[in-house]
């Protein structure tokens, strides 16, 4: 082999042997990276998992609460309800007195005082018929 065909060859070899080398290192680098990452990652994922231990406390806690206050609502409703179903009977019953009361009260004078019109309205009528009769004046 020619003198030019060695060197070559050598500056072949010696360029292979440097592209492992800076392959080796790069990858030497990745790695260290990838395990920096692998770190990071698990630090994040105890942090997330505490985070939902603690989303789930809290959700637990609101959910008890929010429950305890629908019972409390749902008591105090149904107390307003029946509240408003005895003031209607109270109203109801006073309705119905008023009425009765007025009906004693009102209707027998009526009746009393319709009878009394009727009974001048006919006298009335008698003694007109009367007047004609004897014609005249009503002498």
């Amino acid at each position: 082999m020619s003198p030019a065909a060695e060197i070559a060859l050598i500056i072949i070899a010696v360029l292979q042997v440097g592209g492992w080398v800076v392959l080796a290192i790069a990858s030497f680098g990745i790695y260290k990276q990838l395990r920096g990452l692998c770190g990071k990652a698990t630090t994040l994922m105890n942090q997330a998992e505490d985070l939902f231990g603690t989303v789930r406390e809290t959700a637990t806690v609101v959910s008890e609460r929010a429950e305890r206050i629908s019972g409390e609502v749902a008591e105090k409703a149904q107390h307003i309800a029946d509240l408003s179903e005895q003031v209607a009977e109270r109203v109801v019953q006073r309705v119905d007195t008023t009425s009765s009361i007025v009906q004693e009260a009102i209707s027998g004078p009526m009746i009393n005082l319709a009878s009394v019109r009727a009974g001048v309205g006919k006298g009335l009528e008698v003694w007109q018929a009367l007047a004609r009769a004897k014609g005249g004046n009503g002498k």
